[in-house]
């Protein structure tokens, strides 16, 4: 795993000939346990992973919830949405037991809650699923929280499919940027400059040699999604990204060399 002076900059920072890509654990490690939940960030850290991606949206009240759909249908098992339900009765939901019953009383965790887990050992991969037309003020909570704690605000990087959340984040200068996109990443240059962002976050059946080749020249790090086998990480990484980000770091930490956190103790 990465050192504890590694921050956010680092990780965006395009690699040198010779340095690993690093990984990260989409979700935690949701093949090991719930995504989302602390049990998969605990998972992920354990596999070794760089970075965990988490997911973020908000409540009734105002607080930052971790998950990744705006419904509890799926996770959690209740047709609700998180911004329909205050802090209280979301912490009362189980976010395990649809993954397995050994997971039962799993509670769903605020962003706090993870980065107060996450960034001692790792970086956190912050994607806001929705802006302020979905979650009013969802951007400036997000700063505030980190503003509060240096360190985390060291060791996170915000990312988004929606450029007008990036430029708002952006009014901290210290805050470090992502910008999702599911398409060729040709197409999205432009956007990038636009919305000031430090890295592209491709979807990694879309990238090609060109793109990253174009991409650093600009200045800008790569960091595809998701991927799952040794096989696609093998084709990924001859293009040179910087990280890879994958459902199942347990499989492809060992393929990169990456140390767990309980070796790492050792």
């Amino acid at each position: 795993m990465v050192p504890k002076a590694f921050t956010a900059s680092d990780f965006l920072s395009i690699r040198k000939n010779g340095q690993r890509a690093l990984l990260i654990g989409h979700r935690g490690a949701p093949s090991l346990a719930p995504e989302n939940t602390i049990a998969s960030f605990r998972a992920a850290l354990d596999a070794g992973c760089d970075a965990v991606e988490l997911d973020v949206h908000q409540s009734h009240d105002g607080a930052l919830i971790v998950m990744h759909d705006e419904s509890l249908q799926r996770t959690a098992s209740v047709d609700r949405l998180i911004a329909d339900m205050t802090l209280e009765e979301l912490k009362r939901l189980d976010a395990g037991s649809w993954f397995s019953p050994s997971f039962k009383g799993e509670p769903i965790p605020t962003l706090e809650e993870a980065l107060s887990f996450i960034t001692p050992s790792a970086l956190a991969v912050i994607e806001i699923k929705h802006g302020s037309d979905f979650y009013r003020g969802i951007e400036e909570h997000v700063l505030s929280l980190l503003t509060r704690h240096e360190r985390w605000m060291e060791r996170s990087v915000l990312i988004s499919f929606d450029p007008t959340v990036l430029e708002k984040l952006k009014s901290n200068r210290h805050v470090r940027t992502g910008l999702l996109i599911a398409d060729a990443a040709e197409e999205y240059m432009e956007l990038l400059r636009e919305c000031h962002a430090d890295a592209l976050f491709p979807k990694w059946e879309k990238l090609t040699a060109n793109a990253v080749k174009s991409l650093h020249s600009s200045g800008y790090s790569v960091h595809p999604w998701v991927l799952d086998t040794v096989e696609d990480a093998r084709k990924v990484l001859s293009l040179s990204p910087e990280s890879i980000s994958s459902n199942r770091p347990e499989v492809l930490g060992p393929f990169l060399g990456v140390m767990g956190s309980s070796a790492a103790r050792a």
